[in-house]
């Protein structure tokens, strides 16, 4: 998506929007404001484009006008549509440098960036932006333990992140980030988060209290099986109770 045309991403923004606020949306007249102009009249133009096609059937059941503003007009909001794509409390370039010198510290990456840089252009999988190895759009960063746990904190504990689940905190990191086995420091941490042992409660029922079994009406209406292992050696039988030896290794088709 990042390499379409800023029509097709604005385009894309305005199902993506849609999609997420439904159940706000739904019955009510509202407003999309856009910095791109070619879409003011996107409700009154001929389908033409492929996208076109395919997302503009998700506008129906919606009562909306769009309004063209221009970026002038909004600067905050036009300026973090524009930035690295980071939604990083500190500034961008300062956390950027940090990733760069981590990098030149690790072996396996700094091997990677020299490659890259001496065969720019050739490296399909890595390229290099302002001296950040990039993989597939992605940042590469190195598995150094104290930038791991940065990116963690900003990405789940932070007014960003908002404690996100395991899923979401591995797709939100993993659309701009990669690191040697993230997956499993992302489960790790959110593990050990505090926070969320002690504000997030299990939403399952409670089992509720044992209940006895109903007495049955006749004899043998109800069996049961409980398998006990290395018992001593007995000929005798209890109340109501078969105790049949079983050799080891059956299973549930030997039992029936």
């Amino acid at each position: 998506m990042q390499k379409q045309s800023a029509y097709t991403i604005e385009f894309y923004a305005i199902t993506e929007s849609l999609a997420k606020f439904r159940h706000y949306l739904l019955g009510h007249k509202f407003i999309i404001k856009m910095n791109q102009k070619s879409l003011q009249e996107l409700l009154d133009q001929t389908l033409q484009t492929p996208e076109q096609q395919q997302w503009l059937p998700k506008f129906l059941g919606y009562d909306f006008t769009i309004q063209y503003s221009s970026g002038k007009e909004n600067i905050h909001a036009d300026a973090l549509s524009r930035s690295f794509k980071m939604a990083w409390l500190e500034p961008v370039n300062s956390w950027l440098k940090t990733v760069v010198d981590a990098t030149k510290k690790d072996e396996s990456l700094l091997h990677i960036y020299q490659n890259c840089v001496e065969n720019a252009g050739k490296f399909k999988e890595y390229t290099l932006y302002k001296d950040v190895i990039v993989r597939k759009g992605r940042i590469v960063v190195s598995n150094d333990h104290t930038l791991i746990n940065t990116i963690l904190a900003e990405f789940h504990a932070s007014k960003v992140g908002r404690h996100a689940s395991t899923t979401k905190t591995s797709a939100r990191i993993g659309a701009q980030i990669y690191w040697a086995k993230m997956r499993k420091d992302i489960r790790k941490f959110i593990k050990e988060c505090v926070i969320c042992h002690q504000e997030k409660v299990s939403q399952s029922l409670l089992a509720g209290l044992h209940q006895p079994l109903p007495i049955p009406n006749i004899i043998w209406e109800k069996i049961a099986v409980d398998f006990i292992t290395n018992l001593p050696l007995s000929r005798g039988y209890s109340k109501f109770a078969h105790f049949i030896p079983l050799k080891p290794g059956f299973n549930s088709k030997i039992v029936a």
